[in-house]
């Protein structure tokens, strides 16, 4: 048992499981979306500005985590960021304007 049990208990698995956890409590606080929409006031919605905001969220949840839970947790605010430009590109491909996504 002990040498099954030091195969599931790596540390590793442990840093992958932790980067999923935070990544639920973000969805499930909406933390994901006012990182997203806070990102996109701060430095705009171009494509190029829209990636340096990513990177730079990432770069700042990264000095308090490892870089594994940093990325996994950044799935959910790299996925509101995406619905955030489908949001304002579908209604502008219709002739209709921005509304607002959240």
């Amino acid at each position: 048992a002990s040498a099954t049990s030091k195969a599931y208990f790596n540390r590793v698995i442990f840093i992958t499981i932790g980067g999923h956890l935070v990544g639920i409590a973000m969805q499930r606080w909406n933390l994901h979306k006012r990182v997203a929409l806070m990102t996109v006031h701060a430095l705009g919605s171009r494509p190029p500005q829209i990636l340096a905001g990513i990177m730079v969220a990432t770069w700042f949840l990264s000095m308090w985590m490892s870089n594994t839970a940093s990325t996994l947790t950044m799935f959910p605010i790299a996925t509101a960021f995406l619905r955030l430009m489908d949001s304002y590109a579908a209604p502008q491909a219709a002739g209709q304007g921005r509304r607002n996504p959240f």
